[in-house]
């Protein structure tokens, strides 16, 4: 959503439905409230299959995009928060060897 769209939403305070909020990009899916369970399932499916440390150095980073001058500097990032990105990133995956070998 451009700047100019975003002032006017702000300032004037005018109400939308769900389908203009998708246009908008404000959703990014929406859903009849019979289904909601289901889609938020859906979509959370993916995400909690991810390590918990690689999320929250993604989600650091993306909220970090609100503040560009924050996005040079990873300082922001704590260093636990980093040693444990590297300690899941050494470990060999579940089931595995560690030798390497095919990914699928």
């Amino acid at each position: 959503m451009g700047a100019a769209r975003v002032r006017e939403l702000i300032l004037t305070g005018r109400a939308f439905g769900a389908a203009e909020a998708r246009e908008l990009s404000v959703l990014q899916q929406v859903a009849p409230e019979a289904e909601l369970d289901d889609a938020v399932a859906a979509w959370a499916k993916p995400v909690v299959r991810r390590p918990e440390a690689a999320l929250r150095v993604t989600k650091a980073l993306l909220n970090s995009c609100a503040a560009a001058t924050r996005l040079a500097d990873p300082a922001f990032l704590d260093a636990e928060l980093m040693a444990s990105v590297a300690a899941a990133t050494r470990r060999p995956p579940a089931g595995g060897n560690g030798a390497g070998g095919a990914h699928s």
